[in-house]
């Protein structure tokens, strides 16, 4: 295994497009058997295993593999050192080289640059009829951009790709493959899947000088909602240097939001509906969906012209980071990865909840934010016929190695504080969704932002849907032509 010097672009892979019938995405919730999970359980009861002949021998061959370089620890490391989830990271590439007798050679890619640097350098690259790269990855929001300009290599045609096993995602397959075409895999193959997992953070601390009741009984019993949530906020926002202004440097809160990108996490918790997979299998816009016009509303009272600043969005990550640290505000939108690379230091005591739902009747859901690696073949490989047994090992040993160290020794045990949290963080996991809203924003035109937009300027979605209406949906059809 080793690498190469840092490539001179990036690079991305998911969605896909061509038209057809996918099956409907089925309820995942606290109770579930977890068959629509984004990584397996690692625990079967007869484990699966890939369908590569034992024969199959790439005779010292090098696949190259494009990765982002700020996600290099869950692609590769140069020795074992003693930390669980490394080493995972380590026997699962030894283990890939040693059944298929290759090399693995990761290429990192540092460009910040999506569409000139990492989507141009693949394009340039399959436009010269190059290969520098047999596997690229990258995250799966910006992923449809490849796919629509035919640049990636339809993986359903691909030998020892079985996408019924367990270590691939059901729910990126089911909301963006059309037609039975699939140009980008994720799960297991992907740490991300999991650590880039949205979430709410607490302050046990806080939560107890308030009088607040045991949240993990209130997730439990499947009473953590949005009202809830409002009702434990309201009236938490305190001048805390009291010179009679809110700052989010100074002050205290009920409830803070990195940023205005991070409300995604709520589509699929809050039922959100404006684009969705429709019973034909092809994603649909709904401008009437009711369900958007009522969290628009909701997001307008909580950080709307005017509103309370008990619940605030902050000014990036540090600046939120520091104000629940300091043990400023009650509670935090974040992710699982926050747990180990921020605030396991922190003084005070912390809980970790799921992000609320709209309501009881419903089940825990979080829309996975696109942040986490998806992976394709580029559509001039020449090696198609052995990119899948490298494809499919890797996500069978990530699955038997580094998905349990992160998920059940690293994160439940090393990063967290109780024994409770564990199981709020199955729900999560097992309520995480793909959503078309947000894998197909890029692609047209930033359709995750709509209400996150009119609500913190105080205007109406009503008028924002009718002024696009016409222009989205002629830029949907246009896409799946």
């Amino acid at each position: 295994m080793k690498q190469y010097k840092p490539a001179a672009f990036m690079l991305a892979s998911l969605l896909l497009v061509s038209c057809g019938t996918t099956a409907p995405l089925s309820d995942v919730t606290e109770t579930s058997d977890n068959s629509d999970s984004i990584v397996s359980d690692a625990q079967f009861d007869s484990e699966p295993t890939p369908d590569i002949p034992d024969d199959l021998d790439f005779e010292g061959e090098t696949i190259t593999i494009l990765y982002r370089d700020e996600m290099k620890n869950e692609f590769w490391t140069e020795e074992v050192n003693g930390e669980v989830v490394n080493d995972a990271v380590f026997s699962r590439n030894a283990a890939v080289e040693d059944r298929l007798n290759c090399l693995l050679e990761y290429i990192p890619n540092t460009s910040t640059d999506w569409y000139g640097g990492y989507q141009g350098g693949i394009s340039n690259n399959i436009l010269a009829g190059d290969e520098a790269y047999d596997i690229i990855s990258g995250p799966s929001f910006h992923i449809p951009t490849l796919i629509v300009d035919g640049y990636l290599y339809d993986l359903s045609t691909v030998d020892y790709v079985d996408f019924n096993q367990p270590w691939w995602t059901q729910s990126l397959l089911e909301t963006t493959s059309f037609g039975g075409k699939i140009y980008l895999v994720s799960g297991d193959i992907s740490l991300g899947m999991i650590k880039y997992l949205h979430c709410t953070y607490f302050n046990k601390r806080l939560a107890s000088d308030y009088g607040i009741e045991d949240l993990y009984q209130t997730v439990l019993s499947g009473k953590w909602t949005v009202d809830k949530m409002n009702e434990l906020c309201t009236d938490r926002t305190t001048d805390l240097n009291g010179d009679g202004q809110i700052t989010l440097n100074d002050d205290s809160f009920g409830y803070v939001i990195t940023n205005t990108t991070l409300w995604r996490a709520y589509i699929d918790a809050l039922g959100v509906n404006y684009l969705h997979i429709g019973s034909d299998g092809y994603p649909e816009f709904d401008f009437s969906d009711s369900r958007s016009f009522e969290v628009c509303d909701l997001f307008t009272k909580w950080v709307g012209p005017g509103s309370s600043k008990d619940i605030i969005i902050g000014q990036g990550n540090d600046s939120t980071y520091e104000i629940f640290k300091s043990g400023r505000a009650l509670f935090v939108m974040g992710r699982f990865v926050d747990s180990e690379t921020t605030y396991r230091e922190m003084t005070d005591d912390y809980g970790i909840l799921p992000i609320p739902k709209w309501d009881e009747s419903q089940d825990y859901h979080v829309t996975i934010n696109g942040s986490e690696s998806t992976f394709g073949i580029p559509v001039n490989s020449s090696k198609t016929d052995r990119l899948g047994a490298v494809l499919g090992l890797l996500a069978y040993e990530s699955s038997k190695t580094v998905t349990p160290a992160y998920y059940e020794e690293a994160l439940k045990i090393k990063y967290t504080r109780d024994d409770t949290a564990a199981q709020i963080i199955d729900i999560i996991k097992n309520g995480a969704r793909f959503n078309p809203t947000v894998q197909m924003s890029k692609l047209l035109g930033g359709t995750d932002y709509y209400i996150i937009e009119c609500a913190v300027a105080g205007s109406s979605l009503a008028t924002k849907f009718a002024s696009i209406e016409k222009s989205m949906t002629a830029k949907l059809d246009e896409v799946l032509e």
